[in-house]
């Protein structure tokens, strides 16, 4: 309550209104516990063990500013210590690329993880050979796998659609799975950080 009080001191315009009606609006008159949310047909939120069924709710506007600012802070102090994503390596090994260009395709399990990595059941044992031996031939790293050349080849042996389909399922595993790095630094630094004194 104090940081509400003072958020709306009294001698700025109308301070003392706006915290009567913050009051008003915010706070539970039977219990005098802030309300976190409220739902759209008024009911407030006091608890985290209110029952609201995941609907959309409106956010009391001090915790608002305070996801937003927590986000800006840590979101820069992640910023800082270990940049983005982009600044690990990928150690993404089980990428769909990699499924494909190393698989045995007479080995049904083989297949079966490939069918599973890319989410369809549907895709050929031809059109995977085909796209195994472009992919051999052309590319030996993803950054290349995309190039006009390489994706004109593909659609050429008409594997263009699953072409596609490999190509983004990869950069979403490596840019996930960087991710995951990048998270696990974020954890490991600060618990290892050394405070000058």
């Amino acid at each position: 309550m104090s940081t509400i009080i003072r958020y709306f001191k009294q001698d700025t315009e109308h301070g003392v209104e706006k915290r009567q009606q913050f009051f008003k609006n915010w706070v539970d008159p039977e219990t005098g516990r802030l309300i976190l949310a409220k739902k759209h047909d008024g009911t407030a939120i006091i608890g985290i063990g209110d029952d609201y069924n995941n609907e959309d709710v409106v956010l009391n506007p001090f915790l608002d500013k305070f996801f937003y600012v927590e986000g800006l802070l840590s979101n820069n102090v992640r910023m800082s210590l270990t940049g983005t994503e982009i600044n690990h390596p990928d150690k993404a090994k089980k990428t769909a690329y990699n499924l494909i260009k190393d698989a045995d395709l007479t080995d049904d399990n083989a297949v079966a993880v490939i069918r599973k990595s890319l989410n369809d059941d549907s895709v050929s044992i031809y059109d995977l050979s085909q796209l195994q031996q472009l992919l051999k031939s052309d590319t030996d790293a993803v950054s290349d796998m995309y190039s006009s050349e390489v994706r004109a080849k593909a659609e050429k042996l008409g594997v263009g659609d699953l072409f596609d389909k490999v190509y983004h399922k990869t950069i979403l595993d490596i840019t996930n799975t960087a991710q995951g790095t990048q998270f696990k630094r974020n954890v490991i630094i600060p618990a290892t950080l050394q405070y000058l004194r």
